[in-house]
Parts: C-alpha cells; sequence; structure tokens
C-alpha cells in the first residue's frame, strides 16, 4: 500500500487600513483625543459608518460601549476618533479570522 503525502503550505498575509474621505477633507479635522492620549484624525460620522461598512445604529453602539471615540462639536456635528475606529475595525478582522 503506498504511502499517503503530508504538504503543509505556510502563508504570511500582512494587511493595512486605509480610510479614504469622501471629497475635500470630507469633514475630517485633527484634535486632541483624551481617550487615545494623542493628537489624531477625527472624521464624520458618515464617513465612520462608511470606513467600518455598518449602519447608524451599530456606530452608535460602539459609541456607547466606548469602544470607539467620539466628539460633539458646538454646532452639534458628531466627530468620531479615526485611530480608535481604525483600531476598532482591525480587531473586527482578526475576530474574524480566528
Amino acid at each position: 500500500m503506498p504511502q499517503k503525502r503530508l504538504t503543509a503550505i505556510r502563508t504570511e498575509v500582512t494587511e493595512q487600513l486605509i480610510i479614504r474621505f469622501s471629497s475635500g477633507d470630507g469633514g475630517r479635522t485633527v484634535n486632541y483625543c483624551p481617550d487615545c492620549d494623542s493628537e489624531t484624525d477625527w472624521i464624520s460620522f458618515a464617513d465612520a459608518r462608511a470606513a467600518n461598512g455598518c449602519g447608524s445604529v451599530s456606530i452608535c453602539e460602539l459609541i456607547d460601549r466606548d469602544e470607539i471615540h467620539s466628539s460633539l462639536t458646538a454646532e452639534g456635528h458628531l466627530l468620531v476618533c479615526a485611530a480608535s475606529l481604525g483600531t476598532k475595525i482591525l480587531k473586527g478582522e482578526q475576530n474574524n479570522e480566528t
């Protein structure tokens, strides 16, 4: 009886998260995030929703659970910390792979 052969193939994957803004600065601003303790990009709620690929309710739930950072402007616009959003997206992709 012939012996069975097992071939193991290993691959290495590197990912990079790119968040693109729709037009011009797309509502983007740079400001201090107290939760990140650093200067970060802040993006509009709509851009955060598009970058995360989910609905408004999901973004609001992430904000309520302090998984992503947010700030209200004097005009009443909700801005989202791009650094915390990027971290959340990457963690979500890693959890989906396991």
